[in-house]
């Protein structure tokens, strides 16, 4: 096939799908993850949506940002959602009333107090580089402000790694490394409802503590610490390295450069398990001072390896025996999120978003980076390849099986844009 032709129907079918989901309200311009689904502005949707702007509209990619900065907390934060009542209506009833019941994370401008892994953060530095515009760099103050909220704020037990108040922040829903964080066995009788009850209880508590980390230390309450998150987080202290650079403040840049670098040693340090070969998520439950590992392997340690500052006897490793096994990430399709040895729900299928056999395209994203970044240009091009094969082939989906690589769950989905940079970066 030839490999120019792909990528202008890829971007054909992007450049369509993010003008039916762009969002005109209040002087801003955002893109909906789905229209129908998702009507809210989302931080790490916005992230990946400006990531793939990068490549064929940077102009509607610093629009995004914009956006997305314009609702910063004083603190720091940029909220996870902002809810708008001029968009209310198309989200289908079932969203309407989960949200109903999560109402106690939003303030009176409709900002969820939650945060989410700052893949926005990396996506200035893909504009910039694109398109060096100064409203790019016009940003930087706000966006090392949140970068210092999540690097001292969120720094709860004081190990040099961003942590979680709740496990929505990963952005990873109900993931299998949850259940022993949450003490939940999957599969087991009513085990849905028990995590909905529990993530409800969570939420309720983290509200009634002002969703303050220090309270929630103070009170001894549930944390984590996980790979992903702190990956994104390093490569966003990277970014604001490169644009604090560009904007001729090296000693900015170099303060970043080693928020960075701190954060990869200490995932190093306290999330990677010899036995196994792997990062995996820490985690405290609330009441209790013991720290465990939940060895449950998912894919979004990759962001750590992207940032090219793990070490790599353990990089090598993890190439070998994760990304390179069938026992492990790699399909005839793609990749899965989920370990396959480990996926005790393997028949599970489009009823829970990240749990079961899923692959999705922001995590194919980052294991190509990550594959480039420790040495394996062949493995990030194999990635590629059968990424856009998968999108080409179902179009423009929220996830997609790992195995045949039926798309499931949203269409017209913006995530799977995200293959124009790998095409770019990586393609044959």
């Amino acid at each position: 096939m030839n490999h120019s032709a792909q990528y202008d129907r890829i971007e054909q079918t992007a450049r369509a799908i993010y003008t039916r989901n762009r969002v005109s309200v209040r002087g801003l311009e955002f893109h909906q993850p789905a229209l129908g689904h998702y009507e809210s502005l989302f931080a790490w949707d916005s992230g990946w949506a400006a990531i793939a702007l990068s490549v064929f509209d940077p102009e509607q990619g610093i629009r995004e940002l914009e956006a997305l900065f314009s609702f910063q907390m004083d603190d720091g934060r940029i909220p996870h959602e902002v809810r708008f009542p001029e968009l209310g209506g198309s989200e289908n009833l079932f969203r309407r009333l989960y949200l109903s019941l999560l109402a106690s994370q939003f303030d009176d401008q409709g900002r969820s107090a939650m945060v989410d892994p700052p893949s926005y953060l990396v996506a200035a530095a893909y504009l910039y580089k694109a398109h060096p515009d100064r409203r790019i760099l016009n940003l930087l103050p706000a966006m090392q402000s949140c970068l210092d909220y999540l690097c001292r704020s969120r720094d709860i037990l004081g190990d040099g790694l961003v942590a979680n108040l709740h496990p929505w922040e990963s952005g990873c829903d109900m993931a299998p490394y949850f259940d022993a964080m949450v003490g939940v066995r999957g599969g087991s009788p009513f085990w849905k409802l028990r995590y909905e009850l529990k993530y409800k209880r969570l939420l309720d508590r983290l509200s009634n503590h002002g969703w303050n980390a220090a309270r929630v230390k103070e009170d001894n309450g549930f944390v984590f610490e996980e790979p992903g998150f702190n990956g994104l987080t390093a490569m966003g202290a990277q970014a604001l390295a490169y644009l604090w650079n560009a904007a001729g403040e090296p000693d900015k840049a170099q303060h970043c450069a080693v928020q960075a670098e701190t954060i990869v040693a200490a995932a190093e340090k306290k999330l990677w398990d010899e036995e196994f070969g792997y990062f995996f998520p820490r985690f405290k439950k609330a009441g209790s001072h013991e720290y465990s590992l939940s060895l449950r392997s998912c894919l979004n340690a990759s962001s750590l390896l992207m940032t090219g500052l793990v070490s790599p006897e353990k990089s090598d490793r993890i190439m070998r025996e994760y990304f390179d096994s069938e026992e492990h990430f790699k399909t005839e399709s793609g990749l899965s999120f989920n370990s396959d040895s480990e996926m005790e729900l393997s028949s599970l299928k489009h009823t829970m978003l990240w749990r079961g056999p899923c692959q999705w395209i922001n995590m194919n994203w980052m294991a190509a980076g990550a594959a480039a970044a420790c040495g394996r240009p062949d493995l990030a091009e194999e990635i590629t390849g059968k990424t856009a094969a998968l999108i080409e082939k179902e179009g423009f989906r929220e996830f997609y099986h790992p195995v045949t690589g039926e798309g499931a769950g949203a269409r017209d989905f913006l995530w799977p844009a995200l293959v124009l940079d790998m095409l770019k970066s990586y393609g044959p």
